[in-house]
C-alpha cells in the first residue's frame, strides 16, 4: 500500500511541474473553450467545414444496384481470387479482348452489352487477382461505349496466344 501511494504522490507531482513549467492553463469539462476570433470550439470547427454552392443539395437516398441486370454479370458472380484461366472460362466462356500491360501479365475482358464490361486480371502465376463483374454503370438504352481497342480483340491475329487457355 505505502509503494501504490508513493506511485501517486510522483505522478501528481510530475503532472504539477509539466503544467507549471509549459504554464499552460488547464480546463476542466465545466468550462467552456473560447477564442477570441471565432468565440467557441464549435465555431471554430464550423469554420474549418467544406463549403458547398447553395446549389448544392445532398442527395436524400443513395441507391446501390441489388443485383447484375446482364447474364454475363450474374455468371461473374461467381468469380473468386485464385481461379485458373480454365476456371474463369468455364463460368463466363472466351473472353473478347485480352491486353498485356507492365505489371500485369494478362488481363481478359468480356463484352457485356449494356454495362461495363466484365474484366478479370491474372498475375504471374495466371491465377486470378481482381475481377469487375460488370455492373456497376450501366445505360438504359444504348451499348457501353468505353472499350478496349479493336488491336486487342481475341480474333485479331496476334492475340491468339494470350486467349487461348493453355
Amino acid at each position: 500500500m505505502k509503494n501504490f501511494w508513493i506511485i501517486i504522490l510522483v505522478i501528481a507531482s510530475v503532472g504539477c511541474c509539466s503544467a507549471a513549467l509549459f504554464s499552460q492553463k488547464t480546463i476542466t469539462p465545466s468550462q467552456p473553450i473560447v477564442h477570441k476570433k471565432w468565440g467557441s470550439l464549435d465555431n471554430y470547427l464550423d469554420s474549418l467545414a467544406v463549403t458547398r454552392p447553395k446549389s448544392y443539395r445532398q442527395p436524400k437516398t443513395m441507391t446501390i444496384q441489388a443485383k447484375p441486370k446482364t447474364l454475363l454479370s450474374q455468371k461473374a458472380t461467381k468469380l473468386h481470387i485464385g481461379m485458373t484461366r480454365q476456371q474463369v472460362t468455364n463460368v463466363l466462356g472466351d473472353p473478347t479482348w485480352a491486353q498485356n500491360y507492365t505489371g500485369m501479365p494478362l488481363d481478359w475482358t468480356w463484352r457485356n452489352g449494356k454495362c461495363n464490361p466484365v474484366d478479370v486480371t491474372f498475375n504471374k502465376r495466371m491465377l486470378v487477382a481482381g475481377y469487375d463483374e460488370g455492373w456497376a454503370s450501366c445505360s438504359s438504352t444504348t451499348d457501353y461505349a468505353v472499350l478496349p481497342s479493336d488491336s486487342h480483340l481475341c480474333s485479331a491475329t496476334g492475340n491468339k496466344l494470350i486467349c487461348a487457355i493453355n
